[in-house]
């Protein structure tokens, strides 16, 4: 069975975000970079104020907890936009560009930007079925997302669907 439909360079950053919100280290090291900062600012704050040490301590407190919840909003809001900026750069502007998949009995293969990517079943670790996408997570490294526009039905995606999971066991 074979899809085809068109992406943009939005498509393709939000891709890359969903593969790295994923990523146990990433989220670490998203985390530790968070909590350094945080920490070097409330303690730079505390020697800058003036006051009993107590009370520039409970402001540096609250301000390094300040800090956390801000900036992993910050961060979780800015990330698109760095996606979107580099996938324009590498891709030469917002698209569309066509994608292909077909699923086999051996396996799933896209086609994009002049190449094709083929996963054998032992290497898709995952089909999931989420709003507005099918996804397969391959291993060792890899997300393909299908979106709803390559179906004409929602029938048709739902046999998709099925096949796809028939196929992977």
């Amino acid at each position: 069975m074979k899809v085809k439909f068109e992406f943009t360079a939005a498509d393709a950053a939000d891709v890359a975000q969903r593969s790295s919100e994923r990523s146990k280290t990433i989220r670490e090291q998203r985390l530790l970079a968070r909590t350094s900062w945080a920490a070097l600012l409330s303690f730079a704050l505390f020697f800058v104020i003036d006051g009993p040490k107590i009370m520039r301590a409970i402001y540096a407190t609250f301000v390094f907890f300040a800090l956390q919840f801000l900036w992993q909003r910050w961060f979780r809001s800015s990330n698109p936009s760095s996606y979107l900026k580099y996938y324009r750069e590498r891709l030469g502007g917002d698209g569309p560009f066509v994608c292909e998949v077909e699923i086999t009995p051996e396996g799933v293969s896209a086609r994009q930007y002049g190449a094709e990517i083929r996963w054998p079943w032992s290497n898709v670790a995952e089909i999931v079925d989420t709003p507005g996408a099918v996804e397969f997570r391959c291993k060792p490294v890899g997300l393909l997302v299908v979106r709803d526009r390559a179906f004409q039905t929602a029938q048709e995606r739902a046999e998709f669907l099925q096949a796809a999971k028939n196929f992977s066991g």
